[in-house]
């Protein structure tokens, strides 16, 4: 209990991420054909609309790789204090943040791109947090 409550804000920020990259997963996942749809949409205008499934894949691959190292860096952070892998977490975070801004960026799609700088912002703090 000591590690939880030294480590509030920490906590807190790496539950937020895990949540919010696990649902965003778990609907990619559940429900793939939906998620193409919408990215096929949102795409059509661009020069990546050949390459949607390809970079939803990737999006994925990137959501489930945060998913995993977010929840081993929660635990690990209240199980033992251990910081490591929660920046690392962190990270990836913010790598994945910038992936699909920059892919709502050239969508245009601004107010998207606005609503997702929040977990940029967040994922960076947590990157300066673990340091």
């Amino acid at each position: 209990m000591e590690n939880l409550s030294q480590n509030t804000a920490g906590v807190l920020i790496l539950v937020f991420l895990t949540f919010n990259f696990g649902v965003s997963l778990l609907e990619k996942i559940f429900d793939w054909k939906r998620s193409i749809n919408y990215f096929d949409k949102t795409f059509h205008k661009t020069r990546l609309k050949n390459f949607i499934k390809p970079l939803v894949a990737i999006m994925t691959f990137f959501e489930f790789l945060n998913f995993l190292i977010l929840s081993a860096g929660l635990y690990l952070l209240i199980a033992s204090g251990e910081k490591t892998i929660a920046l690392l977490a962190c990270s990836i975070a913010s790598f994945t943040s910038l992936y699909i801004l920059g892919g709502q960026r050239v969508a245009k799609k601004y107010s998207a791109t606005n609503s997702l700088t929040i977990y940029f912002v967040i994922a960076v703090f947590g990157v300066f947090l673990f340091l």
